[in-house]
């Protein structure tokens, strides 16, 4: 009867349903304050969002063809925004808001459907979720993991219905979400791997059948992804852009997995080798757990499996494309959507492991270290979330939104200069994402990178241009420096700021 009950049911879930109003709130009041966080990424997803309100199709905020980012995420945005009728930056808050909260109801309704389901681990969890630094960091900002986190979350439910009653039309939904998260984020194709994997290893579906569902699913999986990169190929004659390969050995990788694990349960930093020693051991117990399930105790459809399949396909994902193709370092952003699902995956045998133990006063002591552990861990969390906050409200979010950065002199120079650029000459910066988020009405191109030989060429030959030029944070390292430019391009400066210069550049005589 048990399997047959309603997940997301409400009357049973009230204890998920007061957690994510919490997370909600607070997610809200800190995005409150100053305005959500926006990074160089969340430009392009804003832009790309108002782009489509304007009637254009995947077009980023510099009027070239998005093809950095899956579409998903701007195609979001775009659509609330026209909704509401409220700009994507003025609505971000409240997405973000109604986001988390959907994702933490949702995993306290599949906490509640485990197979030994207690009262005690839910209700930690619960507590845990919302004011940890993964969820604070991640929500606060303009983030596409907002929303592959959400339709993470109606997969595991949906892909739980399939496996537990595998029929086509059970199939539909798990695909769908699927192939909408593909195209939020490339990382989506973990979600892919998570659900051929389960569907391959079900043994109570016959092969014939098994053959058609997983060419339906993954059919209907890959939709959105293969007709956004096959729309960048006509537009750009490339699929994502050019990536560098990655510099990152797997080791490496490993200790940046086990130095973020780190972060999550506010543990002090750790030499390398300890790092690399919790990822691995992570990964190797996570696998032996889900193999026991799988095969020995035949739990193939349970959340509990369900979980840990997602999170090994995850992580695994992640190690190997940082290994391969060049990318931020493995942090909190880039592995938060296994935060909860790891959470969940270490800690939903212990009331199990401690409810077995024969000796009463082992018991006890046992009851004692794991309720010693959380205190700690929330008091670490807590004491994180009472400075995040403090932080927030004084300052802002780290980023474009941030008080000190609105109110530097270059800044201040872009948003009430706009006169000073002649419209017909062409602007270059080494952040055009941040001339554009303060100045719209600026366009201005990116700066080539000096691996990308044919960009350098066409900018050392181009026009007589301005450069705005940040010497601040927003310096993006990776483009080419002043020095370089010079060696090829007379450089005069017309403006010197405290954190910036405006320069103008023209073809050597």
């Amino acid at each position: 009867m048990r399997e047959k009950r309603r997940v997301l049911n409400f009357t049973k879930n009230i204890d998920s349903l007061v957690a994510a109003i919490a997370g909600s709130i607070f997610i809200f009041i800190l995005t409150h304050y100053h305005g959500v966080g926006i990074s160089p990424d969340s430009v392009s997803y804003s832009g790309a969002a108002r782009n489509l309100c304007a009637g254009k199709w995947l077009v980023d905020f510099d009027e070239n063809s998005l093809i950095i980012f899956p579409a998903g995420y701007p195609v979001f945005l775009g659509l609330l925004s026209m909704l509401f009728n409220v700009d994507v930056i003025a609505l971000a808050p409240f997405i973000n808001a109604l986001l988390v909260g959907i994702v933490i109801f949702i995993y306290g309704c599949i906490i509640e459907r485990f197979y030994k389901s207690n009262r005690w681990h839910k209700l930690a969890t619960l507590s845990i979720i919302p004011i940890s630094y993964t969820i604070l960091d991640v929500y606060t900002m303009l983030w596409s993991e907002t929303f592959f986190m959400a339709l993470l979350v109606f997969f595991l439910v949906f892909l739980q219905k399939y496996l537990s009653a595998p029929t086509l039309p059970n199939l539909l939904l798990p695909s769908l979400f699927t192939a909408i998260a593909c195209d939020t984020r490339i990382a989506g194709i973990s979600i892919l791997g998570t659900g051929i994997l389960l569907i391959v290893l079900q043994y109570q579906i016959s092969f014939l059948k098994k053959l058609l569902h997983l060419a339906l699913y993954a059919c209907i999986s890959i939709t959105l992804l293969a007709a956004n990169l096959l729309h960048n190929q006509a537009e750009t004659g490339t699929f994502t852009g050019i990536r560098q390969p990655s510099v990152t050995p797997l080791l490496t990788n490993i200790q940046y997995f086990g130095d973020t694990v780190l972060q999550w349960f506010q543990l002090p930093n750790m030499p390398a080798t300890v790092s690399i020693t919790i990822g691995i051991t992570l990964i190797l117990t996570l696998g032996i757990v889900f193999l026991i399930r799988f095969f020995w105790l035949e739990k193939q459809s349970s959340f509990e499996t369900i979980i840990l399949a997602f999170c090994l396909t995850y992580l695994f994902f992640i190690l190997i494309t940082s290994t391969i193709s060049r990318y931020e370092k493995i942090n909190n952003r880039l592995l938060s959507p296994a935060f909860i699902p790891l959470l969940i995956g270490i800690s939903f045998y212990i009331p199990q492991f401690i409810s077995k133990i024969k000796t009463k006063s082992l018991r006890v002591i046992s009851i004692g270290v794991v309720t010693c552990l959380f205190l700690l861990l929330q008091y670490r969390q807590a004491k994180v979330a009472k400075e995040l906050q403090a932080q927030y409200k004084e300052s802002g979010i780290p980023g474009y939104t941030e008080s000190g950065w609105q109110e530097s002199d270059i800044v201040q120079f872009i948003k009430f200069k706009k006169d000073f650029f002649k419209s017909d000459k062409p602007i270059y910066s080494n952040a055009n994402d941040a001339v554009y988020f303060y100045n719209p009405e600026l366009s201005a191109q990116d700066l080539p990178e000096p691996a990308h030989t044919a960009d350098l060429i066409d900018y050392h030959e181009s026009n007589p241009n301005y450069i705005i030029w940040f010497t601040n944070d927003f310096d993006n390292k990776s483009i080419i420096r002043l020095k370089e430019i010079a060696k090829f391009r007379q450089l005069d400066t017309l403006v010197k700021l405290n954190d910036g210069l405006i320069l103008w550049s023209s073809p050597k005589k």
